[in-house]
């Protein structure tokens, strides 16, 4: 199932860009459908497929909490999705999921009390060495790192996401995760297309790009999907370490469409960087990760 959703991650990336260069749609409109048709296809797919009660209604604080996650997932998801119309899909998975691995171990210390152990933090300062030269890739001997709007929104999107995550850790002790996960997205969705209709006014789309929307909407819910299966299958940890290979696989898939085909994709400058900086982050999350997991075998 990991392996599953490390390609569904990779997919998700890839084909918000190509949405974006091919069909001209922009990213709030992707995001705006893709989140809302996803969470509504999950909240069908457990009240009406799998017939369970929802019981989330049941209790005032959880729904405090929903309503947060929903305000932090939109401002990912809007951060994110503009970050790959900006500089990639590859540079944007290369700078978001290091920087928000690192992140979220230290909001778990800071918000759930989980004890840092130095594994993890050499680890986080792995990763964020990757980060560091994953954010050089579009530079050459003649030119001068950039840091400009695009990285700045990966930046945002893995500070709002981490935080995102932490509080659904806490969330799940108590509440199922389908359910969380569903309406999670929904109200996310709804905002977005809020503020769609603030900034552009209505969705307003060709039928044939419409027909391309419904069948994005069917890569987050995979993604949520199995990545939250293959938590509950073989863990946190275990889950985020093969995931978290779909950083170097999303610039070598876009690697392969920017030779192979004439479609516009915008790959790192410098793709050896960019493999080396990726690679590197990996190792960087793998350790984090293992961390947190040797921690909780020790206290079982």
């Amino acid at each position: 199932m990991a392996v599953c959703d490390t390609f569904m991650l990779t997919v998700d990336s890839v084909v918000v860009e190509l949405y974006i260069v091919s069909l001209y749609l922009s990213p709030l409109t992707i995001a705006s459908v893709g989140t809302t048709l996803a969470g509504g296809m999950l909240l069908f797919m457990y009240r009406g497929v799998m017939k369970k009660k929802i019981t989330i209604f049941n209790d005032k604080k959880t729904w405090k909490y929903i309503i947060i996650i929903s305000v932090l997932f939109t401002i990912t998801e809007l951060t994110w999705y503009d970050s790959i119309g900006r500089i990639g899909s590859g540079k944007t998975s290369l700078l978001n999921l290091p920087l928000e691995s690192v992140l979220i171990i230290i909001f778990a210390w800071f918000v759930l009390g989980e004890r840092l152990r130095q594994f993890q933090i050499i680890g986080a300062t792995i990763a964020i060495i990757g980060f560091t030269i994953s954010a050089s890739s579009d530079t050459n001997l003649k030119t001068l790192p950039e840091f400009g709007i695009g990285e700045m929104e990966t930046v945002i999107a893995s500070l709002s996401g981490a935080i995102a995550i932490t509080l659904i850790a806490k969330l799940l002790v108590k509440q199922d995760v389908v359910q969380v996960t569903a309406f999670t997205l929904l109200i996310s969705g709804i905002m977005l297309n809020i503020i769609h209709w603030l900034w552009y006014g209505p969705i307003i789309v060709d039928l044939s790009d419409w027909f391309y929307l419904w069948m994005f909407a069917f890569v987050p819910f995979l993604v949520f999907l199995l990545y939250y299966v293959s938590i509950k299958r073989i863990g946190t940890s275990i889950t985020s370490i093969i995931t978290s290979t779909s950083i170097v696989l999303t610039v070598a898939v876009q690697l392969i469409l920017s030779i192979q085909t004439n479609i516009p994709v915008n790959p790192p400058d410098n793709v050896i960087l960019a493999f080396v900086g990726g690679g590197i982050s990996v190792c960087g999350i793998y350790m984090i990760f293992s961390g947190a997991k040797n921690e909780k075998t020790k206290k079982s």
